[in-house]
């Protein structure tokens, strides 16, 4: 064969080279939800290795295709713009009853997976659960002094009759699958989970540990018992955090034990007034108070650097007058040779935490 011959064949080589490989890029959707089958509500999850996972397999051109993986957004809906039409399989794993079950044997008891064909632009699909517990808030959160805390109550999302009818013929039963084994209360941005937050204030139990005296989360709490976990450390004012609640089972799906979830909730942290402690709470005796010839006793004074800020003092008792004098706020009442009498003082500032002042004249 000449040399020219042979850049000729290798040129036409090329050529079929690249036009094989030159198809479309994948231009199709895949949307989709995770649902619990009971309440119609989305189950909510972990945005990570913690979370749901939605496992695709194309069967296309094989019935044994390598899959690829997507997890689930914390509020248990799941997309991927960038596939290929065709038929696929889709199966979904989180904290509910496996939808595939299978023996330890290898033999298939349920498949409540998904064959679809994803074609058209966008394709949805949903997938009907039964989550392991359901959690659900008590109240609001309540920032103080750095300090965040919250109330929630875990329930069951499947009862155990159901549970146990479903899981043990796969194999390998054991009695304590169901038991709650760890609660949380987790801090961080919009997204935040056990993978995505500030593990400085995470605040856990686990049970039984120290933390629950050695207790089974039924002895400690109880289903359907408000729980009130507070944040640890010092969260700096002037910061915007998100907080959920979570709890887990022991029985593993995809051999990790997942935790349920409630909402995110945003909570503004404040910064705090710094006023000694020493003036957190007052007693004083009117007896022993010196008296102005108006006949008025001087409770010790506290003192705020105002800095700018449109200071607030408020005081929910008439007998408890205050005066403000550079920048100094100075309390006063009226001598009391009678029953005790008590207020409270609160200092309040745009974009501060209030500062409550609990006074007590004997």
């Amino acid at each position: 064969m000449t040399a020219l011959a042979i850049i000729i064949a290798i040129t036409f080589h090329s050529c079929e080279l690249f036009r094989m490989d030159n198809y479309d890029a994948p231009d199709q959707t895949l949307w989709g939800e995770i649902v619990d089958v009971a309440t119609g509500k989305r189950v909510l999850t972990d945005p990570a290795d913690a979370g749901i996972r939605i496992r695709l397999r194309e069967l296309s051109w094989s019935n044994t295709p390598s899959p690829f993986d997507i997890w689930c957004m914390k509020e248990g809906e799941f997309q991927n713009t960038k596939l290929f039409a065709g038929h696929y399989n889709v199966a979904a794993d989180g904290p509910f009853i496996p939808l595939v079950r299978v023996t330890q044997q290898g033999d298939t008891l349920v498949d409540e997976s998904k064959y679809i064909d994803i074609k058209g632009g966008v394709t949805k699909v949903k997938f009907e659960v039964e989550p392991f517990l359901n959690i659900e808030w008590v109240g609001e959160p309540i920032v103080s002094e750095g300090k965040i805390t919250c109330s929630f109550k875990v329930t069951r999302g499947v009862s155990p009759e159901i549970f146990k009818s479903k899981i043990e013929p796969m194999g390998g039963w054991n009695d304590d699958f169901l038991d709650v084994i760890s609660v949380y209360l987790f801090v961080g941005g919009p997204y935040v989970g056990s993978g995505d937050g500030r593990h400085e204030y995470y605040r856990f139990i686990d049970f039984p540990s120290a933390e629950s005296d050695n207790k089974s989360f039924n002895d400690f709490y109880g289903f359907g018992e408000t729980i009130t976990l507070t944040t640890l450390g010092v969260i700096p004012g002037g910061h915007t955090l998100y907080v959920r609640a979570a709890a887990r089972i022991r029985y593993q799906t995809l051999g990790v034990a997942r935790p349920n979830y409630n909402e995110a909730k945003r909570v503004d942290v404040k910064h705090r007034i710094n006023i000694s402690p020493a003036y957190k709470s007052i007693v004083f005796s009117a007896d022993g108070q010196s008296a102005t010839a108006n006949g008025v006793g001087i409770i010790p004074y506290f003192a705020i650097d105002a800095k700018g800020k449109a200071w607030k003092v408020e005081i929910d008792q008439p007998w408890l007058t205050k005066n403000n004098i550079d920048n100094t706020v100075y309390l006063f009442a009226a001598h009391n040779t009678g029953a005790p009498r008590n207020a409270t003082v609160t200092v309040k500032a745009e974009g501060y935490e209030d500062y409550i002042i609990h006074i007590h004249q004997n």
